[in-house]
C-alpha cells in the first residue's frame, strides 16, 4: 500500500503542551495510528509574524495531506497591539493568509504533493480549554488531586482554564510538562470533549476528515 501523502496531517503550533499532545489527539480521535508532524513551537507571536514561512517549512520536509494551524485566542486577543477584537477575526485573518500561500506553494518544485487545504482553528480560550472539557476521564487516569464540577461550555467559562487545571491536578503535575500534557490528552474521551467545547469539536472535525482523505489517497 502506497500513498499519495506520508502523512495524513501536520501541525503548526505555538506552544510545547501541542506539540506533545496533538498526535495523541489524532489517535484518540481517528484510531488512525499515523505521525503527525508538527512545527517546532514558537508562541503565537511567531505564527502571527511568520505564518507562511512556517507553513513551507512544514510542507517543504514532510509531505502533509493537510495542515491544522492552532492558536490561542486568549493571548492574542487581549494584546491589543494585534488588532483583532475576538475569535472570529483572528480566524478570518490568518485562514485569509493561509488560503493566499496555498495557492503559491502550488508552484513550488520542493513540493510534489502540496497539501489539500490548510484549516486555522482558534483554540477558545486556550489549549487548556481542551484540557479541562473531560475532566471525569482526567480524574479516572489518576491525574486529579481533586474532582470539580464539569462546565458545560469550556470556550465561555469566565475563570482562565489554565488556573483551573493547575487547581486540580495532583501534586508535581503541571501542564507545562510536556509528558503530562501529553498524558491528559491521552486521558481525554474526544466524544465527550467536543461536547463541552466548540473549538474541540471543530478540531475533532478535521482530524476525522484528514484521516479519511489521507486513507483514501491510497495509491494501490
Amino acid at each position: 500500500m502506497a500513498f499519495k501523502y506520508q502523512f495524513p496531517v501536520g501541525f503548526i503550533v505555538e506552544g510545547k503542551g501541542e506539540y506533545n499532545s496533538f498526535n495523541a489527539l489524532f489517535y484518540g480521535i481517528t484510531g488512525v495510528s499515523a505521525r503527525t508532524p508538527c512545527s517546532r513551537p514558537q508562541g503565537y507571536g511567531r505564527i502571527l509574524k511568520s505564518l507562511e514561512a512556517e507553513l513551507t517549512d512544514l510542507v517543504v520536509t514532510h509531505s502533509v495531506a493537510r495542515v491544522v494551524v492552532c492558536i490561542d485566542l486568549k493571548d492574542v486577543v487581549s494584546n491589543k497591539n494585534h488588532g483583532f477584537e475576538d475569535c472570529a477575526a483572528l480566524r478570518i485573518s490568518l485562514q485569509k493568509r493561509a488560503d493566499e500561500w496555498l495557492k503559491k506553494i502550488k508552484d513550488d518544485p520542493r513540493v510534489r504533493f502540496p497539501p489539500e487545504e490548510v484549516v486555522v482553528i482558534i483554540q477558545v480560550k486556550k489549549f487548556e480549554s481542551w484540557m479541562i472539557a473531560d475532566l471525569d476521564a482526567l480524574n479516572q487516569a489518576g491525574l486529579l488531586e481533586r474532582t470539580i464540577k464539569q462546565v458545560k461550555n469550556v470556550d465561555e467559562m469566565s475563570k482562565d482554564p489554565g488556573s483551573v487545571i493547575k487547581g486540580v491536578l495532583k501534586k508535581g503535575l503541571t501542564t507545562k510538562n510536556p509528558n503530562t500534557a501529553r498524558d491528559i490528552c491521552r486521558a481525554i474521551r474526544p466524544d465527550i470533549a467536543k461536547k463541552n467545547s466548540r473549538s474541540f469539536r471543530k478540531f475533532d472535525k478535521e482530524m476525522r476528515l484528514a484521516a479519511k482523505e489521507w486513507l483514501n489517497h491510497c495509491l494501490c
